[in-house]
């Protein structure tokens, strides 16, 4: 059940806390690449690969976010053990709000931290026009105007035909969410957020409070919809701070690895 989710297949030797890194609509495992050089030997950064994605393109796309997060919560309570933070942005930060709340539904470890970026409180609507029914080539000129897709990519016709039907699903997995409250989450929350960015104003950043009974705060970092990679080095530094401070959190109260 677990085959294919997680990337890295263990925690590293050397690291005291696993960081659990979600991609956004047609990003894959390697949209991390990097990070755990970046982040240091004390986190080990585990990117999920969704079916259909990358080395696991074989495999049907999901199109809808519940079976998708049953499925991945199986893997993630199976594979990582406390202390743990998740990551995720844009779509990833959906399904990374979504796998919480499956995680604490089946009584699993409980993430010490959720960081969800570039993606709205949950309960809020999508005041954007759906995409994922575009024709091709509107759909195509989304992505450029999103400026999170290499422009080699959208220019080379073999690449768009192979790229564009994972889009499309990742983008109707979002746009066909329907938030159902289900209780408040014992989870500290963090907010990462792009000052550019039209699709998460600062307000629908803060709304994300209303989702925890633990604190909820906003980071607001410099750029776009893509801040995570024109401010990389701001936003690594900050998850890095923010994994240190869980572990040394969990050390005082106890905790050993």
């Amino acid at each position: 059940m677990t085959a294919g989710w997680l990337t890295r297949a263990a925690r590293s030797p050397t690291a005291r806390i696993d960081l659990l890194c979600l991609p956004y609509s047609g990003g894959g495992a390697s949209a991390f690449r990097g990070w755990e050089h970046a982040l240091g030997a004390e986190i080990s950064v585990r990117p999920v690969q969704l079916p259909g994605h990358e080395s696991r393109m074989r495999e049907p796309l999901e199109h809808r976010i519940g079976p998708l997060v049953d499925s991945l919560c199986v893997a993630v309570a199976q594979e990582l053990r406390p202390p743990y933070v998740v990551f995720g942005h844009s779509m990833g930060a959906l399904v990374a709000f979504e796998l919480t709340r499956r995680l604490r539904a089946t009584a699993a470890a409980m993430p010490a931290l959720l960081v969800v970026s570039g993606f709205r409180a949950p309960h809020l609507p999508d005041l954007n026009e759906p995409v994922h029914t575009l024709p091709d080539a509107e759909l195509l000129q989304h992505l450029e105007a999103m400026a999170g897709t290499p422009a080699e990519v959208l220019q080379d016709e073999t690449l768009c035909e192979l790229i564009l039907p994972i889009v499309r699903a990742d983008f109707e997995l979002c746009e066909t969410y329907v938030y159902a409250p289900s209780g408040l989450l014992d989870v500290p929350i963090v907010v990462f957020r792009g000052d550019s960015d039209h699709h998460v104003p600062e307000d629908a950043a803060l709304q994300w409070r209303e989702h925890t009974t633990s604190t909820c705060e906003v980071r607001t970092f410099p750029g776009d919809h893509f801040f995570i990679q024109s401010a990389r080095a701001d936003v690594l530094a900050d998850l890095r701070a923010r994994c240190l401070t869980v572990t040394n959190a969990e050390a005082a109260s106890g905790w050993r690895a």
